[in-house]
């Protein structure tokens, strides 16, 4: 999904964004945890993570094209 002219200057194309979902996603208290990981990393070494929950963003209306099914972004 990262071919398209709307993805062009996207993290992705950069090498620079990650996608990625929990295999054995089991609700919120998985998603809280993973995502309060995320954020202890980059408390601690990486400032400058940036950690998307798309697990439950975009809200509903505004997903289009270049949006992908449930997951977790990130990037530096």
């Amino acid at each position: 999904h990262q071919i398209t002219p709307a993805t062009r200057n996207s993290r992705h194309r950069q090498g620079r964004g990650l996608d990625f979902v929990m295999r054995s996603f089991n609700g919120n208290k998985e998603l809280d945890a993973m995502l309060e990981f995320l954020r202890e990393i980059k408390s601690k070494k990486y400032p400058k993570l940036y950690i998307k929950d798309e697990y439950r963003y975009p809200p509903k209306g505004q997903r289009n094209h270049t949006t992908t099914g449930p997951h977790i972004h990130i990037h530096l």
